[in-house]
């Protein structure tokens, strides 16, 4: 069971309407008469955290940052009519999804500012007090680092907001931005407990605050800002991650994504999440999400959880798979719901490949009695996958693809097929005769067998031809081999068929020494082949000062490899252009404040 955060004193937490720059300050609690016990002051805590679970940041709803404005190389808006959509780049300054962002953040932001100005009132331990300060305020700055990702220049907050006359505020250069951002990291990094600390994932810790550290780092030696001496930053602060000897990676990937489904937690791979919970559809009082509803495989059966998915998957995004990666048909639905009714699954063909559907957070594992249209499954906003890939990516950039680079990704490669176990492919040695497309055939596999938590067993189809078979399709890979397994065939008509299975090899799994610039490739191609459907892809591709040139080549290949009911999925590709590297400054926010200025090109 989570030891959910935001279920403490949840309707304390909606007391805490605090604004935006431009709302009216007497929206908030008098702190006279607040933050004067440690219940009180924890309570606020709660509610700066709250803000992370809003409707338009991590929650997945369809208008969030991790489904629609993750308009990228990974998926695509399903609705070919529209018109008007962030999710392809169709957008102005007045649109409410953007503005809600921006609205939200800085309700986070100006949260913290009260909880940190009003740390010292109550009568409590000081090392108590002192966690909640560090918390605060590494949320102030993790929300500061999503508005300059996300905005660029922008007003920078330490202090509540005083009075009305208190919302005209200047954009600050984001360089300065970020340098207050790592600073206040770097300051929460010694005041948070070690993970450890917890049974669970929902709070800051010295772990996160590590991670996210290399994270800023990156943005920081990045596009557009392009800071010396951050790539040695956001490795130092990554190792201190990987040598502290407590994370690893599980050996199962489709089982770090059903931990976040069932409610369990494991703090060695999965380092920091959004807390979502519900009790199903009758609960009146929750902190709801919608993983694997908007982004999740279609279903209409109500009892294992209805999913009106928003968006299907980028051929281009499956494409850099090897047929071996365990991680490519649990990231991407391999099937479909018959009649879009679950449980029962048609497994989709080869070649069909922009009708799946994200497969990443799958409805059918929650363990909800009465699910409803939300679920509590929790959005992951550090992994230990990630913090070995920012290694491996910082180290490259230093060093160039050196033994400690490769070893840091070949390690996440290795998760990704197994260790050799994961079956690659089937190969016809004899294709035998007398078979007819009546004949019943069999073909076992036998070998010292493990399988995938979350994928369904192999399943192997053949393909019959002028009396032989001559090939056998992978229905389904979920199994895994621990050594070289047999095949035999069987069949009441047919006879002599052959076949041999190919596990994963070290040359399908390793990465090997290159060049500087190969190895940048193979890096920026692994954290979308890991990270998929988790929110990184858009401001990676940002930071790394390639989004429209490489969203034109996505374009291109759409329109060279989709059929014509799929043409639609290059849009994003064809409308963006570089103003949306920012999102816009919100309207409301202008009309306002009247110091604040609008971003290029809006």
């Amino acid at each position: 069971m989570k030891t959910k955060l935001y279920c403490i004193l949840l309707l304390l937490c909606t007391v805490f309407h605090s604004c935006s720059l431009d709302r009216d300050p007497e929206d908030f609690i008098s702190t006279t008469h607040y933050y004067n016990t440690e219940e009180e002051l924890s309570s606020a805590l709660v509610g700066v955290y709250n803000v992370l679970g809003e409707r338009f940041l991590f929650s997945a709803a369809g208008k969030s940052l991790v489904t629609d404005f993750d308009a990228a190389d990974e998926m695509y808006l399903t609705n070919s009519n529209a018109v008007n959509s962030t999710a392809i780049y169709s957008y102005s300054a007045t649109d409410e999804n953007s503005n809600s962002v921006w609205g939200a953040l800085y309700r986070g932001v100006e949260r913290a500012n009260l909880v940190l100005v009003n740390a010292d009132k109550p009568d409590m331990d000081e090392d108590k007090r002192e966690i909640i300060k560090g918390e605060a305020k590494f949320l102030r700055a993790f929300y500061h680092f999503i508005l300059v990702q996300n905005f660029g220049d922008i007003p920078l907050r330490t202090e509540p907001t005083a009075s009305v006359s208190d919302v005209f505020n200047e954009r600050v250069p984001a360089s300065e931005v970020y340098e207050f951002i790592y600073n206040e990291m770097v300051e929460a990094e010694g005041m948070v407990p070690e993970i450890t600390a917890y049974d669970h994932a929902g709070r800051v810790t010295r772990s996160a605050v590590q991670g996210m550290l290399a994270r800023v780092s990156l943005f920081m030696a990045g596009y557009p800002n392009n800071i010396e001496g951050k790539y040695e930053d956001a490795l130092h602060w990554a190792e201190e991650v990987i040598n502290g000897g407590y994370h690893e990676l599980n050996p199962d990937y489709s089982q770090v994504f059903i931990n976040l489904i069932q409610d369990k937690y494991d703090t060695r791979e999965s380092i920091w999440e959004v807390e979502f919970f519900t009790t199903g559809s009758g609960e009146i009082y929750n902190n709801r999400g919608f993983l694997g509803i908007q982004n999740g495989i279609l279903n209409r059966e109500t009892s294992y959880g209805v999913a009106n998915p928003a968006h299907r998957i980028h051929a281009f995004l499956y494409d850099k798979y090897n047929d071996a990666d365990m991680r490519r048909d649990w990231a991407i639905a391999p099937y479909s719901y018959a009649n879009n009714r679950a449980p029962d699954k048609n497994y989709a063909q080869e070649d069909a490949i922009y009708s799946r559907y994200i497969g990443k957070y799958r409805r059918e594992f929650e363990q909800i009695q009465n699910p409803g249209n939300w679920n509590g499954t929790n959005f992951p906003l550090l992994r230990y996958a990630d913090v070995l890939l920012m290694a491996a990516e910082a180290e490259n950039e230093i060093n160039g693809p050196t033994s400690k680079a490769l070893d840091y990704i070949n390690q996440v490669r290795r998760r990704a097929f197994a260790d050799g176990k994961s079956v690659k492919d089937i190969v016809v040695t004899d294709g035998g005769s007398g078979y007819t497309n009546n004949s019943n055939i069999s073909i076992e596999v036998q070998g010292s067998a493990s399988y995938s938590a979350g994928q369904d067993t192999l399943s192997l189809q053949p393909v019959i031809n002028g009396g032989a078979i001559t090939d056998i399709r992978i229905v389904s890979r979920g199994t895994m081999y621990d050594a070289q397994p047999s095949v035999t065939i069987t069949s009441d008509t047919g006879e002599g068929a052959q076949a041999e299975i190919v596990l994963a090899s070290d040359s399908d799994m390793l990465v090997t020494a290159g060049s500087k610039e190969e190895f940048r490739r193979i890096i920026r191609e692994e954290r979308s082949r890991e990270l998929a459907f988790e929110g990184c892809r858009r401001l990676d591709l940002i930071r790394w000062g390639i989004l429209v040139e490489h969203m034109k080549e996505l374009a291109e290949y759409v329109e060279q490899t989709a059929p014509n009911n799929f043409q639609h999925a290059a849009k994003a590709g064809n409308n963006v252009e570089e103003k949306h590297i920012y999102m816009p400054i919100p309207n409301w926010e202008l009309s306002v404040n009247h110091n604040m200025t609008q971003n290029p090109g809006w």
